[in-house]
């Protein structure tokens, strides 16, 4: 019997985490899965950490050079043969029961893709700080690709496979960053019907020694992508999706100089920080623009830390 979903994981030097996510996977309520997971070329104990599964579900693919995420997925989705596909990081997990709620409410909207809430939590610990939705108004809303360039929305959602394959859908291999943002949004741009959920299932890590960290990379990658969807012909002539794409440009642009000082900054290079001040007149502009916030969070966490330590003096 085929599987009715086919979870794709690409993992990367995650020992630490992958148990704990395949755990949450084969835990489900709904058990007629496969899980295919693509190692790229970990060099820690991801791989063997793998073999140690006797779960007949899960299929493990082996790459013997680092090829990136975009290619991790792409390869997964070849070998997949469910009826759905849902994308999991390898240092994330899921509540038990995910899997049947997000099918039960795709089948019920009509959905193409269908994504709950994020529940975001850092590194070791378990409890969620925020999530990546905030807060919805309503329990469920159907997304179109303003509204998704807009809000930025980071999915994880599951998405029907003849979908992607009607359409010959694939990552783009060359990006390293946002190639799931730029994935999610062609299908819209190609008449999916996405719908998000107010409620979260997914818990999503973020870590110091992610992909995600590199700040600079990440804004240089999302700036090179914005302006290439600006030159598409599926965009050009919808004026409120060019604004929008053009609003969010300028908000990359400008994170992408602030953190080109910030980032070196943070790693002790003072020099090279600046550097980029002094000859990088948007930097320059950003972090004149930046600093007094920058400079009143410090003052009132270091109020905080005062008032933690200094004993309650009480009035006679």
């Amino acid at each position: 019997m085929k599987p009715l979903i086919s979870v794709i994981i690409a993992a990367y030097n995650v020992e630490p985490y992958i148990d704990h996510c395949l755990t949450s996977i084969l835990n489900q309520s709904l058990t007629n899965i496969e899980v295919i997971v693509v190692d790229d070329h970990s060099t820690d104990g991801t791989l063997l950490k793998l073999a140690g599964y006797k779960d007949k579900r899960i299929k493990v693919i082996a790459n013997s050079t680092n090829y990136g995420p975009s290619h991790c997925r792409n390869q997964a989705m070849k070998a997949a043969e469910g009826e759905y596909y849902a994308f999991i990081d390898s240092d994330d997990w899921i509540t038990e029961d995910r899997f049947q709620i997000l099918l039960e409410n795709m089948d019920r909207l009509k959905a193409d893709l269908i994504s709950d809430n994020q529940l975001c939590v850092y590194g070791e610990s378990e409890d969620p700080w925020g999530s990546i939705f905030g807060d919805l108004e309503t329990n469920e809303r159907k997304i179109d690709p303003v509204y998704y360039i807009d809000q930025s929305l980071g999915l994880k959602p599951i998405i029907r496979s003849d979908f992607i394959k009607k359409n010959h859908l694939l990552f783009d291999e060359k990006l390293k960053y946002g190639e799931d943002y730029l994935f999610f949004f062609t299908c819209l741009l190609l008449g999916a019907d996405l719908w998000i959920l107010k409620d979260g299932y997914y818990f999503y890590r973020t870590r110091r020694d992610s992909l995600m960290t590199n700040k600079v990379a990440l804004f240089q990658s999302t700036v090179k992508t914005t302006e290439e969807l600006l030159l598409d012909e599926r965009v050009i002539h919808n004026k409120p999706l060019v604004n929008a794409l053009k609003n969010r440009l300028c908000q990359r642009k400008r994170a992408l100089h602030y953190f080109m000082v910030i980032e070196p900054l943070n790693k002790g290079d003072y020099i090279k920080a600046l550097k980029t001040f002094f000859t990088d007149m948007e930097s320059a502009k950003v972090m004149l623009t930046e600093s007094p916030k920058i400079i009143l969070r410090g003052a009132k966490k270091l109020f905080k830390k005062i008032r933690a330590v200094t004993p309650e003096v009480h009035k006679k």
